[in-house]
């Protein structure tokens, strides 16, 4: 089993994730983050909320899922964040690391500082979408996530228009620049 060797991690700390990376992170999915971060040259929060490094129950074949039970060394491959800077600045950066292959662009989230915030998932799954990362986007609808896949119906693109994708933010500021 491998074990996060924590000096390859460039600004993040074992302290930010809601579970242990050590114990419950690919290894790979932390210097994923952290390259991205790198290259991005913005700060990147990992979500506050439950579930959005590492899930015990629920689907087992969400990126998230941790089977600490059945399958011990079955650790998460998978991390909701939020990054400052405009989100299709973000959403190109992320299609520039080789190590991402699913990138989700959920558009009515909640920052972490309470302000609504772009969120990105990002994750290390095996195969992506051909030879490309996986992409969806997610709006709610009367409080349900609903996923939108623009490599299998490419009207979805047309999320790359949201005003949302537009708008930068910083932690406590939303900003058109």
């Amino acid at each position: 089993m491998k074990n996060i060797n924590w000096d390859h991690v460039n600004f993040f700390s074992k302290d930010e994730f809601n579970e242990d990376p050590d114990k419950y992170a690919e290894p790979q999915l932390i210097y994923a983050l952290s390259h991205f971060r790198i290259n991005l040259n913005e700060c990147v929060f990992v979500s506050p909320v439950k579930g959005a490094f590492a899930r015990f129950d629920g689907s087992k074949t969400s990126q998230h899922f941790v089977d600490s039970k059945e399958h011990p060394s079955k650790k998460s491959t998978g991390i909701d964040v939020f990054p400052e800077g405009i989100p299709i600045a973000i959403f190109s950066c992320l299609l520039n690391q080789r190590l991402i292959k699913g990138i989700g662009i959920y558009l009515d989230t909640t920052g972490n500082d309470g302000h609504p915030w772009v969120m990105f998932h990002i994750d290390i799954r095996k195969t992506g979408f051909k030879n490309l990362p996986l992409i969806w986007f997610c709006t709610k609808d009367n409080g349900i996530n609903k996923y939108y896949y623009p490599q299998t119906n490419p009207e979805y693109w047309s999320f790359l228009k949201d005003e949302r994708m537009y708008i930068r933010k910083e932690f406590g500021v939303s900003s058109i620049k």
